[in-house]
Formats: C-alpha cells, structure tokens, sequence
C-alpha cells in the first residue's frame, strides 16, 4: 500500500511540472506609474516589465517612447525592464498609456496591450507659514485722532444648498477649490463633459465631484441640464463643386481634393459654390478673389464637420491667361509641368485609383500583419523640389494615412499627396484561429501523455507484485529451504498423508527418489525436492 501512494504521489508531481511548465512560459508585462496624486513639480515613476520571446510596445500621453525585442536574436522568452519618469510643471489630470503586441516564444501566441494609468497632479501647496499674519502691534509715530471712517458694507456670506444632479459642461472649465475665480484650480473638464452636481452656492457657483473622486466648484455659467448631442457627424466631405465662370479641367469626386482650372484674363475673380455632404458641416472659401495673370492662384474650401473636429480641404489651382502684351512668359509658362508626383507607388502594395499627377487620394490594402512600415516611392516632377513621406514607418491596424508633400524649391508652393492605407486583421485572426487550434491539441496530447503514464504505473507496480507473491523458494547447498515455520508444517502434513496413502510394497529400499536437479554432484541417496518445494517418485509429483 506504501508503494502504490509513492506511485501516486510520482505521478501528480510529473502532472502539476507539465501544468506549471505550460504556465511560466506564458508571456506576460506589468505597467505602473507611481504616485497617482503629485503636486505641481513631483515626479512620476512609470515601471515597464515584460516576460516574452517578441513585443511591440509604446508609451503615448505624458510620455512617448516605443521600442521592441530584436527577434531574431531571442532563442526563448525574455525579460526586460525599463523605467522612465516625467515631472509635470502645471496642474490637470494626466495619462500615460501602455499599448502594443507580446508574444510567446513557445506556444507562439500574441497578446495585444492596451492599459492606461491616470495621474492627477495638483497646484502646489503653499507653505501656510507665509500667510500667516503676525498680531503684534506695530510701532508709529502718535497721530492726531481723526474722525472714525465709515464702516464698510460687508459681502454677503455665501451659502451652499445640497443637491444630487447630473450636469453637462458647455465650454472647457476649470475646476476650483472654492467658489471664487481667485480660489486654487484643482481640475478641468472638458467641454460636454458630464459631472456630479452635489451643492450649489448662493453666489451661483456648483459644487460637484469629479470621477476620480475630487471635490470642487465650478461656474454655474458653463453648466447645463440638457444633455449634449455626442453623436455628432464627423463627415467634412463635398457633395458637389462648381465654379463661375468657367469649369474645372477634372470630374469632382468627394475624394479627390486637388483639381485645376483655367480662366480669361478679364476674370478677376471666382464664384464657388461648394455643397457639404453632411448640411451641419461649416464651408469657408478662400482665395477666389484678386486673381492674377499666371499659375500662381489658389482656391481653398475648407470643410469643418459637426463634431468640430474633422475637417477637409479642397484646392483649385485657377491659371488665369494674360496677351502677349501684358506678359510675354505667361503663354509659355502655361505649357510648363505643374507642382506635383510624377510617379507614386508603395513597394508591395497596388494603389487606386491608377497614378495620376492631378489625382491627390489614393488608397491600398495591407493584409500582413507582421509589416509595420512602408516603402513609398515618390517622383517629383521638377527635379530640385522637395519630398516629405509622412506616416509610413508606423503602420498599425486600421486605417493609416501616409502623406506625401511636394514643396517647390523657394518654399512658397506646396501640393500635398494622400494614400489611405488600411492593414486589415484578417491574417491576425487565422493565425489566432490556428494557435488556438493547435493549442487545443497540446492539451490533448498532453492529457493523454499523463493518462498513459499513470496507467503504465499501476500496470508496473502489479506486475512487480505479483512476481513478489509468487517468487520460487530457494535451495541452500545444505538441502535447508527458505521456509517459515509455518510452510514446513504444511509440507510436513502433506508428507504423511502420502506415506499412509500408498502401500507398503512400494516402500521399497530398492526404489530410488529422483530430484529435479541436475547437478551430478548433488547426493542421489538423499531425496530432495524440486524448485517448487514437491519431490518427484517414479514420474509422480508429490
């Protein structure tokens, strides 16, 4: 019984090291920063920890900082540390955000992180040393009595009367200790913000609560009960763009922001007439007046959508013609290239629509998860203008967008190029599919690993116990046997019983006993049993 429970202890120690190896090789991280209330000029600690055989991983907020394992060079999962801090030098509320990829080295596994930490960072404390007033009268030199001034009219004293609402913010407010502008700031809400209303005083300020727990008051001004509208439209689009007089070179489209035109040299300025997709969008045209001989005239319609946020510019670079009079170059001027690309392309990636010089958005589809950034191949059409890529060395998931701005030599032109990439998951979700898939199948395997294990055990164990039962009795050289008392008495009843049972004419001194062992040095004069503890006489087993 000793032995069964060792081997059962054996065999659950061998269970929880398979479970306990599954798990430590787990990919993991810890982010912290450290203390969560500072006054103005603290400094906060924010502690990185990762435990994985790849990550990806920036700091966005009150500290910016990415970086990442070098792959290649990794034969299993890592562990790296890094601490950074920041002191912040005004009052508000602050946050830092952990976000990116780990992965397992083993189970191949990728875990995304997203985690952000809030700050709160208060006005500092004055030293209450320096407001106190001393009592001590103060020597003067005597002074004629005069006559007692006025008492001055005291301020009404200011009462606060409970109260449990929710409010909403009109206008980004501060968020202050008392009920005074000259009171200490101690927070800031954001304009539609929503906020606990928990006493108002009876110099119409409220007092109220924040979501981290902070007290103060704020003006009754910027507060009201009406609830925002926060499913603002965020489209800064055109339906439609026209021009008086004369047409643009191109066909409008919503998408495409550039266009070109020509007008008469009488044309001193242009009517646009520019329709918003979205009617609450704002539209402002700039630049259709004063229009001179040449190619240097730009339109510009700037579309604001609802939400006050997204916005769009379109442009119309209007070329208006001049006689050979008034400007001899401006004919020739006109068959020159315009600002632009000559030639755009991403390495890998097709774009649409097809390149064109006067074509400003253009969009791709990246389905590899593991590209994080882009190659874009960019022409200008005149040879000593300037390139600038931005946006292609961080290509997350979702929609990214890569600018390309072409400046003219003297800096005083620009046309700005956009390609909309947008890296779908797809292939994120088959791989997540495939390790979850394969995953399940470790298990499987694993579980039956420990079940034939165990099983082969107490298969062992009975085998060794039976042989242990039914081991052969040895014989000494002396013809002594390894026997208990007990067996002799057993074999010794068995003996008389044959004695009785046979006839006594067979009892013969003639009849010799025959023994199972071979050996000719052995006494043949003596009986002996066999390895079985049994003698054998004439071919008859006893």
């Amino acid at each position: 019984m000793k032995s069964l429970k060792k081997v059962l202890i054996f065999t659950i120690l061998i269970f929880a090291v398979i479970t306990l190896y599954s798990v430590v090789n787990a990919a993991t991280y810890s982010f912290n920063a450290s203390p969560k209330e500072i006054e103005v000029g603290d400094t906060v600690t924010v502690d990185v920890s990762v435990t994985a055989g790849d990550w990806v991983l920036s700091l966005s907020g009150a500290i910016n900082e990415s970086w990442g394992s070098n792959n290649g060079e990794l034969t299993g999962n890592q562990t790296q540390n890094k601490r950074y801090t920041f002191t912040p030098d005004t009052a508000g509320t602050y946050t830092i955000t952990l976000s990116g990829t780990i992965s397992d080295y083993d189970k191949e596994e990728t875990t995304k992180v997203n985690q952000t930490e809030t700050i709160v960072v208060k006005e500092k404390t004055q030293d209450p040393s320096q407001n106190e007033q001393t009592d001590q009268p103060t020597q003067s030199e005597p002074q004629e009595p005069t006559n007692p001034k006025p008492e001055q009219p005291t301020e009404p004293e200011v009462t606060i009367t409970d109260m449990n609402a929710t409010m909403y913010t009109t206008s980004n407010l501060n968020v202050r200790e008392s009920y005074s502008t000259q009171s200490e700031r101690i927070g800031y809400l954001n304009k539609d913000d929503s906020v606990t209303v928990i006493g108002r005083s009876s110099n119409g300020w409220y007092k109220v609560r924040l979501s981290n727990g902070i007290e103060g008051f704020v003006s009754g001004e910027y507060l009201t009960t009406e609830k925002p509208n926060t499913n603002k439209s965020s489209t800064a689009t055109l339906a439609n763009l026209t021009v008086t007089p004369g047409s643009l070179n191109e066909t409008f489209s919503r998408e495409k922001l550039s266009y070109t035109m020509t007008v008469e040299a009488d044309v001193d300025s242009i009517d646009v007439d520019a329709v918003p997709t979205d009617s609450k969008a704002k539209v402002t045209v700039t630049g259709n007046t004063g229009l001179m001989a040449g190619t240097g005239n730009e339109i510009k319609i700037k579309v604001l959508a609802e939400d006050e946020i997204s916005t769009k510019t379109y442009t119309i670079k209007v070329t208006k013609l001049a006689t050979e009079e008034e400007n001899p170059n401006i004919i020739d001027e006109l068959t020159e290239a315009v600002l632009g690309l000559s030639s755009l392309s991403i390495e890998g990636l097709k774009i649409t629509p097809s390149f064109s010089t006067n074509i400003y958005e253009y969009k791709a589809t990246l389905t590899d998860k593991t590209i994080e950034k882009l190659k874009v191949n960019a022409i200008s059409t005149f040879e000593d203008a300037k390139i600038e890529i931005i946006g292609a060395d961080n290509i997350k998931d979702g929609e990214n967008v890569i600018t390309i701005i072409v400046t003219s030599a003297d800096g005083e032109e620009t046309v700005t190029y956009q390609i909309i990439v947008n890296k779908t998951e797809e292939t994120n979700i088959a791989k997540v599919d495939t390790t979850q898939k394969n995953n399940s199948n470790q298990g499987i395997i694993i579980a039956l690993i420990v079940f034939i294990v165990i099983l082969t055990t107490i298969l062992v164990y009975i085998i060794i116990k039976k042989k242990q039962n039914s081991k052969p009795m040895k014989i000494y050289e002396d013809g002594d046997y390894n026997e208990t008392e007990e067996e002799n008495q057993v074999e010794s009843n068995i003996n008389n019983n044959i004695e009785r049972d046979q006839p006594q004419e067979e009892n013969n001194e003639d009849e010799n006993y025959e023994d199972y062992d071979d050996d000719d040095d052995d006494d043949w004069g003596t009986p002996k049993r066999g390895i079985f503890g049994k003698f054998r006489k004439n071919g008859r087993h006893f």
